[in-house]
Parts: structure tokens; C-alpha cells; sequence
């Protein structure tokens, strides 16, 4: 039942896919993304603006669904489609144990971009809509780039090539670690 009432969770999650995601990269927790970007004020402007801009993104991909029209065909046809992808998700999550954690319903990216690309596309005659655009692509550019010249390569899966490169040749997974027990895979 935990996943029948987790609804809003998974909508937010499922929407939030095609966001601007900066809070999962910089810390676990508030206090710790806070404490990375007063570590590092150089990203801490666009930072605050895609951390907070993806949070208005995806209530207004959510805001979105009650328009009942759209300069761009099959808007109708869309928004359908993509309340039915929902409710797939959440209903497939009825029937199992495991969490309803985003990447699980990742194929559905695709579609939710397309969904996003119509909201977005709204604000595109806009004399503002085109600056915002491009100052989200240039935060996120820099944001990025600069996220990862500061974070540590010791989570890199690049610290443990020579281990990788040998369980390739020894075909040998077990040099890199146990898989689960119990698991079918």
C-alpha cells in the first residue's frame, strides 16, 4: 500500500526526469548542498538558479496538463499520452515491493521530453522566453563543467579501471565485486 499512496511522489519524480536535477548531484541532503555551494560561490548563482528552476519546472510541466489548448498540434494527443504513462507507472508500482525510484521508469524519458519541448515551446513567441532558454543551457553548461572539476575522482568509475580492464580480460566479474545474493541476473 506504501506504493499506492506514494502517487504524488512518483508524479514528481516522473516529471522531474526531464528537469533540471542539480539537488541529486550536490549532496544527499540540504545541508550538504548547501555547504557545496558555499564551498564552491564560483557555481553558487547557477547553482541556486537551476536547483530552484528545476523544482518550476516540473510544477509547471505539471501546471501544464490542465491547457486546454496549444499553438503546436496534437497538444491534446500529448497530454494524454503522457497522463496515461503516468498512471501506468504508478500502477505498476502497485504490484510490486520494490521503491518507486525514478530510474526505474526511465524509458519513459523520451516521451516526457517531448511533453517538456511542448511546455516550453509555449513561451518560445515570448520576448523573455528565448533569453531564459539559453541562460538555463549556459548555467547548466557551466554548472556541470565546473561540478565536475570539484567532485572527488575517487567516485569516478575511472579510479577503478585497471580493475575493470582486468575482469574484461579474465572474464571474471567477480574482481570488481559479488553480485547480490539471491539475484537473477
Amino acid at each position: 500500500w506504501d506504493n499506492v499512496k506514494a502517487g504524488f511522489t512518483i508524479l514528481a519524480r516522473f516529471f522531474s526526469l526531464v528537469c533540471s536535477e542539480i539537488p541529486r548531484f550536490i549532496g544527499v541532503n540540504n545541508s550538504s548542498r548547501w555547504a557545496f555551494l558555499n564551498h564552491h560561490l564560483w557555481l553558487w548563482i547557477p547553482g541556486v538558479v537551476l536547483w530552484y528552476g528545476g523544482y518550476l519546472q516540473a510544477v509547471a510541466m505539471l501546471v501544464f496538463l490542465f491547457v486546454p489548448r496549444h499553438p503546436i498540434p496534437r497538444w491534446n494527443t500529448t497530454r494524454a499520452f503522457i497522463v496515461l504513462s503516468f498512471l501506468l507507472v504508478w500502477a505498476s508500482f502497485w504490484f510490486t515491493n520494490k521503491l518507486p525510484l525514478a530510474h526505474i521508469y526511465l524509458n519513459f524519458y523520451p516521451w516526457l521530453m517531448l511533453y517538456s519541448c511542448y511546455c516550453w515551446a509555449y513561451f518560445a513567441d515570448k520576448p523573455w522566453g528565448a533569453w531564459v532558454a539559453k541562460a538555463f543551457v549556459i548555467f547548466g553548461l557551466y554548472f556541470m563543467l565546473g561540478h565536475a572539476w570539484t567532485h572527488p575522482p575517487e567516485f569516478s568509475v575511472l579510479s577503478q579501471r585497471d580493475k575493470i580492464q582486468q575482469a574484461i580480460h579474465q572474464k571474471d566479474y567477480r574482481l570488481l565485486g559479488e553480485r547480490i545474493p539471491g539475484s537473477l541476473y
